[in-house]
Formats: C-alpha cells, sequence, structure tokens
C-alpha cells in the first residue's frame, strides 16, 4: 500500500502497527526501528492528527527514547484532549521513570472520560501502590480484574496482593504469570502435584525464571524433599553445584531450560512435577510458613580461601556491596543508585568488596575517579561460576544492596544483608516488613517517596555501626 500511495498516511500507520506488533515475537531492534519510521512518515504527511502523535511515542517509548516519547503523546492530548491512548501513554512513562504523582494524575485524566477503563485503573493501582496508598491501590486493582479477568490483569492484582500479604489469593493469581511471561508451568507430561500427600510418590521440581527466582523458590524445596519418596530437581546449570551440596537428599540435575530435560532423566519412574514458582502456592499459605534458617551451603574450602584473599586486601569488617539491578530499563532506573552514593559507607572503615554480578571496568573506573576503594575480587565471575561466587558471599561479614540476585544468593546463605528498595519493591519484599519473609537475616531498607539514595544509605550505616 505504501508503495503504491506513498503519501497516503493510513498505510504507513498501518505499516507501522504491524511492525511494531511483530517486534515482541522477532529481531525487536530491528522491527521497532522500521515500524519508528514508518509512524514518522505518516507523521510527516498528517502532523495534525493525534493518532499519527501518538502512534509515534508509542513506539518511541518502546524504544526508550523517552524525550521524544513524552513530547509526542503531549503534542497528540493537544490535538485531540478526548484521546486516551496518549494519556495512558504518559501515564506509563512517567511510572516507568518513577514519577508515580503524575502518573495518578494523567490515568485519573483517562478515568474521567472513560471511567471503566481497565487499563487506566490498572496503571493507577500501580502507581497507588508505590505511593505507598495500598487501599486505594487494591481498590483499583480489583476494578480493573472485574472489567477485564484477563491474565495480566489477574496477575498484577496477584503481585499486589503478594506485595500486602495475603498470601493464599495472591498464590492462586501469581499461577496467571505462565501467560503473562510466557513460563512453562506444565513440562514434561507428567500429572501436576496439588499439595497432596508425596509419602512413597516420587516428584519432579523444575525451573522456570531467573536465578535469583530459583534461589528464592529453592527455600521450599526442603519441605518437599522431606516429604517424598524421591525428589528430582532440574535447575539452572549454574546453581548445580551448590543446590547439589545444599540438598543431598535430592537428585540435582543440571538443566539449560531449553530442552525437554537433561540426559538420563528417566520419566518412567516420576509420579508428579510443578514447576519451583507454584511451590508456595501449596507450601506457604501464612507468614508463619516461611523459611526460619539459612538453606544453601557454600563450598567450606572455598569459603577459607576467600576469607584468606580478603585479609591481604584490607582490615575487616569486609562488607560486599552491589549497586546496579533489574533486567529491564524500567527496573534499572527504579533500583540502581549512583557511585557518589556509597561514598559514606567507604568512609566508614570497612572494606568494600565488589559483589555486583554484573560489574564493568566502567563501573569499577568510575568508583577509583570518585575516590572510593573497592576491592574487586579477580578470577570470578559471578553470572558463570555460581559456586564460587557463593564461597565469596559466605566469606563476607555482610552485604549491601539493590534489589538483585546477589541479594537473593548472599540471603539464601545466611549472610547478614542489608537491602535497599525503593518505596514498594517488588512484591517478594512485603510491604511494611522489615525483615524478609525468605530469608531471616535480611534486613529491608526502602526509600521515602522523595528520599535520595544516600539518603538512605545514610539510615543503613548508622544502623549498621551502632
Amino acid at each position: 500500500a505504501v508503495t503504491a500511495m506513498p503519501r497516503h498516511a493510513p498505510s504507513w500507520n498501518n505499516l507501522g502497527s504491524t511492525l511494531k506488533g511483530r517486534a515482541h515475537r522477532e529481531n525487536a531492534h530491528v522491527l521497532l526501528s522500521r515500524a519508528s519510521e514508518a509512524f514518522r512518515n505518516a507523521y510527516r504527511l498528517d502532523p495534525e492528527d493525534a493518532r499519527n502523535s501518538a502512534n509515534l511515542a508509542a513506539c518511541l517509548h518502546v524504544q526508550g527514547d523517552f524525550d521524544a516519547a513524552a513530547r509526542y503523546y503531549q503534542r497528540a492530548m493537544a490535538l485531540n484532549p478526548e484521546l486516551t491512548e496518549p494519556r495512558w501513554g504518559l501515564g506509563h512513562l512517567c511510572f516507568e521513570l518513577g514519577q508515580h504523582r503524575a502518573a495518578c494524575g494523567l490515568f485519573r485524566q483517562v478515568l474521567e472520560r472513560v471511567p471503566d477503563n481497565s487499563l487506566a485503573l490498572s496503571g493507577l493501582g500501580l502507581n497507588l501502590m508505590s505511593l505507598g496508598d495500598m487501599p486505594a491501590a487494591e481498590t483499583a486493582l480489583r476494578r480493573s480484574v472485574e472489567l477485564e479477568p484477563s491474565a495480566s490483569r489477574n496477575a498484577a492484582l496477584a503481585r499486589f496482593l503478594l506485595t500486602i500479604g495475603e498470601f493464599e489469593e495472591g498464590w492462586r493469581g501469581y499461577e496467571h504469570r505462565g501467560e503473562v511471561d510466557g513460563f512453562r508451568l506444565e513440562r514434561f507430561g507428567l500429572p501436576r502435584w496439588r499439595g497432596e500427600s508425596l509419602a512413597d510418590r516420587s516428584i519432579l521440581l523444575f525451573a522456570e525464571q531467573g536465578v535469583g527466582d530459583e534461589i528464592m523458590f529453592a527455600s521450599c524445596f526442603g519441605d518437599v524433599i522431606a516429604s517424598a519418596r524421591q525428589c528430582t530437581i532440574l535447575c539452572d546449570t549454574r546453581l548445580a553445584p551448590l543446590f547439589a551440596r545444599s540438598f543431598p537428599a535430592a537428585r540435582v540435575m543440571p538443566w539449560p531450560h531449553a530442552d525437554d530435560g537433561p540426559a538420563g532423566l528417566n520419566l518412567s519412574s516420576i509420579d508428579v512435577a510443578l514447576s519451583f514458582g507454584s511451590l508456595p502456592l501449596y507450601l506457604r499459605p501464612e507468614r508463619a510458613a516461611f523459611p526460619r534458617a539459612a538453606y544453601l551451603r557454600a563450598d567450606p574450602e572455598r569459603v577459607a580461601a576467600w576469607r584468606e584473599r580478603l585479609a591481604q586486601s584490607g582490615p575487616g569488617p569486609y562488607v560486599g556491596i552491589s549497586w546496579r539491578g533489574g533486567r529491564i530499563a524500567r527496573e534499572r532506573r527504579k533500583r540502581s543508585t549512583r557511585v557518589s552514593d556509597w561514598s559514606e559507607l567507604a568512609q566508614s572503615g570497612t572494606t568494600l568488596v565488589n559483589v555486583q554480578y554484573d560489574a564493568r571496568s566502567a563501573d569499577l573506573d568510575a568508583f577509583r575517579e570518585a575516590g572510593i576503594a573497592l576491592f574487586d575480587p579477580e578470577g570470578i565471575d559471578p553470572l558463570q561460576d555460581m559456586d564460587e561466587f557463593a564461597a565469596l558471599l559466605a566469606a563476607l561479614d555482610r552485604v549491601v544492596s539493590v534489589d538483585n540476585s546477589s541479594v537473593h544468593l548472599a540471603g539464601a546463605l545466611g549472610i547478614p544483608t542489608h537491602v535497599l528498595l525503593p518505596v514498594t519493591g517488588d512484591w517478594r519484599w512485603t510491604w511494611g516488613e522489615e525483615q524478609a519473609l525468605w530469608y531471616p537475616r535480611v534486613r529491608l531498607h526502602r526509600r521515602g517517596v522523595d528520599e535520595q539514595w544516600h539518603e538512605l544509605l545514610r539510615r543503613v550505616l548508622q544502623i549498621t555501626t551502632h
């Protein structure tokens, strides 16, 4: 159509929408670039059509060009104040930037025009949660589900319920994660375990999410192992040595997730199966059911070797620090600190140790330029050799970190750990709790709504030095 009618703006819009719609499945970068060019052509041909601005804004938003996206969203709103899509889009952008009050205002404007807009209700609920207004957030999220009982709406409500400690209903809703996030919760053709007795039965537990989630849900393994005749655990290859040492009564098998099971897995000898993330549905219905002790064990010889290396690096106490977290851009902005935020901790008479799992040379240069001494353990890749990384963590006196997988590993090992969180943090760090439910020796520290990271770190420093 655009070849036949190169000056027909609706055709360029259709092409852009088609390319953008495919981008979540294949060649995202290339397709989004082509989509944005198509939307730009539509905008150039008809800049007075609000939808052309809105479509271009939405594409730039997905590409991460937030400044340009905000400009085009605002232009679309000015051209057609009744159009809800750009207000919703700008609200979502504000949410990603942590501008929660502004986001709430935009979602409320959408609801003034369309009171039963489930997208706006869901967005409003998530931002109210980030501002700490839990009752209003619950009202908005439940109404969103009533209007559109989709997997994504139910999953958003479930994470909220887990955040406020409503575990029974929250874990039931958490089962929607497979539809929303693409996790395979049913595999191998085995019957699902639904919490019934495992006496004289064998069970297969298999991973579904990232390394941090595998570590956290591993806190449920002991319950299953104690009650089953046999328990087989399929986990990330990097975690297999650590899990095998920590759960010697189970059969632990490394599994790259990409195939239908590792060689040597005899499915005929297994009665039931369950994914890691579904274990809490049956084993963690209330606060009292969460673990009371550490459950992972590092290699004692490697721990001793790391203690010797740390002693050579400077005087103790030895404090592991991690400054960046989040796999996607929104989460990284929400969770990550700046180098300068760590200056007071560096002056507190401790030796700071780099435990950032994806530390880059530019990060280390930034610490040096800021005059912050940071011991960087050479010869270890935390992203690949997690058993060695566990030994390093176990050799430390404590860990101070933003929310990332290093926190989960330190907590599971029983290392005293202080987690730096935004106002609400992720659902697993239950709202209002100072002690993490998943890890007895992990303490939670939340930023105030207008507090900066260095101010939060100052508070943590006062706690850890008194």
